[in-house]
């Protein structure tokens, strides 16, 4: 087993020219001269998706360039850091792609006003396997990650060879009796955030008490030594001294009301 640990860290890909994070405006407003200027037309443009799928963190790629393709998606609040542990087990002619989803880990938080959806995510799915040129895909994803691949499956199935679902078997649905109550709830709870995020930064933290609180959260699910893989990707030092900031995007806290399919 030692081993074989060893020939994945070879292949670990952490090349700066090709380290992937996904943005958010995947469109940008141009002038549509047959309408007056003070409207902007929404367009699709190549050179703008250059630029969204930009060259800049860390995004861990394990495997040979032509190694069988596999998209890991991470769950809810994760990080790409949730496969470190796995990626050495896997066989050597898997090429595992980790990525980020926006909001997480080092990928870009939302633009400002933006209310986050979880669709969101499955269009950044179709990006990536179009960035790579992958003709076939297999997709691993975990919780909201999983729930993602599922619903691209449901739209790409000709992308896809096989899709690997933990810990999720449908996206949650919701009664149309219950449904308002539960979005009003969200709604109210999201606009909370925005609002104490426009108040400025939030508080620092040190080491220590990050991943007290990420033991916390996950409600006895992980340890300590599990938060800190996570924590790789999940907080930024500030300073010299024992202080971080999260990374993540904290609007992405309520991103699981996407997840309400309407039953009607």
């Amino acid at each position: 087993m030692d081993g074989l640990r060893k020939e994945r860290k070879k292949l670990y890909w952490n090349s700066l020219d090709e380290q992937l994070v996904v943005k958010t405006m995947m469109f940008k407003a141009t002038v549509n001269p047959g309408r007056n200027d003070r409207f902007g037309a929404m367009r699709y443009d190549p050179e703008f998706l250059k630029e969204c799928l930009r060259i800049t963190q860390q995004i861990p790629v394990w495997g040979p360039d032509d190694g069988v393709p596999v998209l890991a998606l991470h769950g809810w609040q994760d990080n790409a850091g949730s496969f470190d542990t796995l990626a050495p087990l896997l066989p050597s002619n898997i090429r595992l792609v980790c990525l980020d989803f926006c909001g997480h880990g080092l990928s870009s938080h939302y633009a400002p006003g933006m209310f986050l959806n979880y669709y969101d995510h499955v269009y950044h799915v179709k990006l990536v396997i179009d960035y790579f040129k992958w003709k076939k895909v297999n997709i691993l994803g975990h919780s909201m990650g999983a729930i993602t691949a599922i619903f691209f499956v449901s739209m790409y199935s000709e992308l896809v060879d096989k899709l690997i679902s933990l810990d999720a078997v449908k996206q949650l649905s919701s009664s149309a009796e219950y449904l308002p109550a539960r979005m009003k709830g969200v709604l109210t709870n999201f606009q909370e955030i925005v609002e104490r995020l426009q108040q400025g930064p939030l508080s620092s933290v040190s080491y220590e008490d990050a991943r007290e609180r990420v033991v916390k959260n996950y409600g006895g699910s992980i340890d300590e030594k599990d938060a800190d893989v996570l924590l790789k990707r999940g907080l930024r030092k500030l300073s010299d001294e024992d202080e971080y900031e999260f990374t993540r995007d904290l609007r992405s806290t309520w991103l699981v009301v996407s997840y309400v399919r309407f039953c009607l």
